[in-house]
């Protein structure tokens, strides 16, 4: 049986030799960059809406915005939300934090087009 004095010479003994190893050049680790890193922008927390909730979204405890690719609800089409895009919703638009793209940019437009339609056609049967 060892005492405390010994254990503590055997723990420091090992972590003096794992520090040795890890500043060795060939044992360190290569870490792979993210695929979509050059598309990224930085998260300004002080410019998000506040939410109320024990965890931060993903982007929040990443640091930056990445590309997210999505399948629009109405055309079913793929598409990107650049990381662009989801810096001016969150923090210009002032977004909430926990919502993201559903609508390529033309169902978008087409749907904001579509009440402003409906007033015209009715407009139109009134007058006569």
């Amino acid at each position: 049986m060892q005492s405390g004095k010994q254990k503590r010479a055997a723990i420091m003994q090992k972590r003096q030799i794992r520090r040795q190893q890890a500043t060795r050049p060939d044992a360190m680790p290569i870490v792979a960059a993210s695929p979509r890193c050059w598309s990224s922008e930085q998260v300004n927390r002080s410019r998000l809406k506040s939410y109320n909730s024990y965890g931060d979204p993903e982007f929040v405890t990443r640091g930056y915005y990445e590309d997210k690719p999505f399948r629009c609800v109405d055309c079913k089409s793929e598409q990107i939300w650049t990381a662009k895009q989801q810096k001016w919703w969150y923090e210009t638009a002032q977004g909430a934090v926990y919502t993201t793209a559903i609508r390529c940019r033309a169902c978008r437009q087409n749907r904001r087009a579509a009440p402003h339609l409906k007033k015209e056609a009715k407009c139109k049967t009134t007058i006569k």
